[in-house]
């Protein structure tokens, strides 16, 4: 039980450690609004909903509209009405998140690199199947509580 114990603590602070230096590594923009963009060009050469990028993200729709306003300050991002559903807001990349994302194409390539030092492919394949289930049981522990 200490081992679970240490896991699911663990797993806030690499969380809340990550989260930090990627802010570090971005400067300009924080790492989970820098998820935000990339996230939505994934989803191009359509803009994905408020709703379908909450989704990808695990985060609440409110959480992801914050994350999406801020960028629109910054610039980087457009929330549009959906054409088919006027009800639901969309986020459009503008051409600086483009030309941002570009930009730092490499280096975030670089970043990914460092973090995954060390780590073979076996190492990276298991982690990230332990990852997986790992967020289904979140799943159903949340569908649980509501």
């Amino acid at each position: 039980m200490n081992d679970k114990r240490f896991l699911f603590g663990s797993l806030f602070a690499i969380s809340n450690k990550l989260q930090v230096v990627g802010d570090l590594f971005l400067g300009e923009m924080t790492a989970k609004q820098w998820l935000v963009l990339e996230s939505v060009a994934d989803f191009t050469p359509t803009q994905p909903s408020l709703t379908q990028l909450s989704s990808k993200l695990g985060s609440s729709r409110q959480n992801v509209k914050q994350l999406a306003l801020r960028l629109e300050a910054l610039g980087y991002a457009r929330l549009v009405p959906d054409d088919r559903d006027h009800r639901e807001v969309c986020v459009a990349l503008t051409d600086k998140a483009r030309d941002f994302l570009s930009s730092r194409d490499q280096d975030s390539l670089d970043f990914l690199n460092s973090l995954f030092d060390g780590l073979s492919t076996d190492e990276i394949s298991a982690t990230l199947q332990t990852l997986e289930a790992l967020n289904a049981n979140v799943q159903r522990l949340h569908d649980n509580y509501t």
